[in-house]
């Protein structure tokens, strides 16, 4: 188990199992990476990894390196975001404009049904 008062290192990382999140401050590039494949000491920690890399995209080298964000990964997770947006709009809206249910009629009270007699 890590000790929790030292920053987690690219080891911790690996012999977790889990991924480093790359991301470049100039340009917004991100990348999960396993931490062997980043070519840097495993025991080297993650805040320190990012001044010592450069961003393949811009040249940029204020990198922040972090433990993933999300199980399996950015890209992972932006993949399931998509789909669910995929998903709800095939199925699409759960309401209709002007049109409530009954139960929300209820809940509303008797100013939508109009003035009492």
């Amino acid at each position: 188990m890590p000790d929790p008062t030292k920053p987690v290192t690219l080891a911790d990382l690996d012999r977790q199992g889990k991924l480093a999140w790359v991301y470049c401050n100039e340009c917004g590039r991100e990348r999960d990476v396993p931490p062997r494949d980043l070519g840097l000491p495993l025991d080297t920690p993650a805040p320190e990894a990012g001044k010592r890399l450069v961003c393949s995209a811009c040249g940029g080298r204020k990198v922040t390196v972090r433990p993933e964000l999300y199980p399996g990964g950015v890209e992972e997770a932006s993949r399931e975001l998509k789909r669910r947006r995929r998903a709800r709009h095939k199925a699409g809206p759960g309401w209709q404009i002007g049109v409530l249910a009954e139960d929300q009629r209820e809940r509303a009270g008797s100013w939508l049904t109009g003035p009492r007699s």
